[in-house]
């Protein structure tokens, strides 16, 4: 499988899953009559539980938008007046997007094309993991469980975080969930693929050297005592195994991650409280 075919088959995957995302994802006062009824009808056809009770408040606050909250009242025939409508919807859907106005698949695409290698050679069930990954270090408290399946949860967490921080924001927690995850392999092979690993994890978003140099840094915060010369060489595969034998790999990757200026320090702060 290439590179554009584990890309579209991923999405295709997402696509599937996300029918009520969408919904769930966006304030009513942006329905339009249609999709309330495209929500009901959905609503009426899912087995999830959970769903369905976050479909039905949804539509409450779509009422409750557009007819007001004042109780129900009746003619002198004892026959129920209908409500009028209190403001005027959109004529059409308008859907959720991203801070920097991308629509959510589009997004979605574009983090799954930069986390799929050139030849398309991982399997699909490791770049979900990453993609779970990601959207964990990004929502800690509510995390998916990374196992590699896209089921509705992933979707709707994926949606959130792209709705919520933004296209370059999950690029950087998703890149930090791809080194994460190569980690194991560099504690077992002493890190002989570390250059690699970083790169393929980074690319794209940094430029230069830019990588090699904050992991050079992040390891002589943890004491090494690095020349930061943006090459990773013996040395550098040395200190980095040594830092990833004592310190915690979640506190590594935090770092790393301030340093690459993917974090502030408050941010920083903020996690370690959590």
């Amino acid at each position: 499988m290439n590179k554009s075919q584990l890309v579209n088959d991923l999405m295709a995957q997402f696509k599937k899953e996300g029918q009520s995302v969408k919904w769930q994802l966006t304030d009513p006062q942006n329905w339009s009559p249609e999709d309330l009824q495209e929500v009901m009808k959905h609503r009426n056809q899912t087995n999830d539980r959970a769903e369905k009770e976050a479909l039905f408040q949804k539509e409450r606050q779509w009422f409750d938008q557009n007819f007001g909250t004042n109780p129900v009242t009746f003619d002198e025939t004892g026959r129920m007046v209908m409500p009028k409508s209190e403001q005027v919807g959109p004529s059409r859907s308008m859907m959720p997007v991203t801070p920097e106005g991308d629509t959510l698949p589009d997004a979605l695409q574009e983090v799954i094309y930069r986390m799929v290698g050139e030849n398309g050679d991982q399997a699909a069930r490791d770049v979900v993991k990453t993609l779970q990954g990601g959207v964990n270090r990004l929502s800690p408290k509510r995390p998916l469980k990374e196992d590699g399946v896209i089921g509705p949860k992933t979707t709707l967490g994926m949606g959130a975080a792209l709705k919520e921080n933004g296209l370059k924001k999950v690029s950087e927690a998703m890149a930090l969930s791809q080194f994460a995850g190569s980690l194991p392999k560099q504690r077992a092979t002493g890190a002989q693929g570390l250059g690699q690993a970083v790169s393929q994890a980074f690319s794209g978003l940094l430029g230069g050297q830019a990588e090699a140099l904050g992991l050079q840094g992040t390891l002589n915060d943890f004491g090494a005592q690095l020349k930061e010369d943006g090459d990773i060489g013996p040395k550098t595969k040395s200190a980095f195994l040594e830092v990833l034998n004592k310190q915690n790999p979640a506190d590594l990757l935090e770092r790393l991650g301030y340093n690459l200026g993917f974090s502030s320090a408050d941010e920083m702060s903020e996690k370690r409280t959590k």
